[in-house]
């Protein structure tokens, strides 16, 4: 993955760096971890399941990926929409329009990628999140998420979706996503 931005460089995770990229999953997500994940993506070239560190003049600003569900992990679409995958910052690199060039940039790869229709994100709702704020910047569409309740209250989850290449959004319309499986 590239950056428009020169100060900005994506190092793919790779099995030297996921325990720096478990660490810092860990420290923003207590209690969620996603080192089987991680792990998978060391192991598999897959365009489509990668996770990069982000940096930022050389220092580690932060994580970011993609991923898709298997049909029989999500039968919807499964084909059609890439979704974005443990999207952090940290707290020093917040507020300098970093995080919206990350952003991005990571919808411009899917993009890249030609296969997907819509990239999606899903995420635990607080409405002054930056992160939300951000998404509703740059994605086309929110919805609530009702189909399971979030760990962090009940329905307490939005899906945002974007069309990587003109095509109408079509809503995601609250199936199954198994966020607390």
């Amino acid at each position: 993955m590239q950056s428009k931005d020169p100060r900005i460089v994506y190092e793919k995770m790779t099995r030297a760096t996921y325990e720096l990229s478990c660490s810092l999953q860990e420290r923003f997500w207590p209690g969620c971890s996603c080192r089987s994940d991680f792990l998978e993506k060391t192991e598999i070239e897959d365009t489509a399941n990668v996770t990069w560190l982000v940096r930022i003049e050389e220092d580690l600003a932060g994580i970011v990926g993609t991923f898709t569900f298997d049909e029989d992990e999500a039968g919807f679409d499964c084909n059609e929409t890439i979704w974005l995958d443990w999207f952090v910052l940290i707290p020093k690199f917040r507020g300098l329009g970093l995080g919206k060039q990350v952003l991005l940039d990571t919808i411009a790869y899917c993009a890249s990628l030609g296969q997907y229709d819509f990239l999606r994100i899903d995420t635990t709702y607080y409405p002054e999140l930056p992160a939300i704020i951000l998404y509703r910047k740059v994605m086309d569409l929110e919805e609530k998420y009702l189909a399971e309740p979030s760990g962090f209250g009940e329905f307490n989850y939005r899906i945002f979706s974007l069309s990587l290449h003109g095509k109408k959004i079509v809503p995601w319309c609250n199936h199954f996503l198994n966020l607390n499986g």
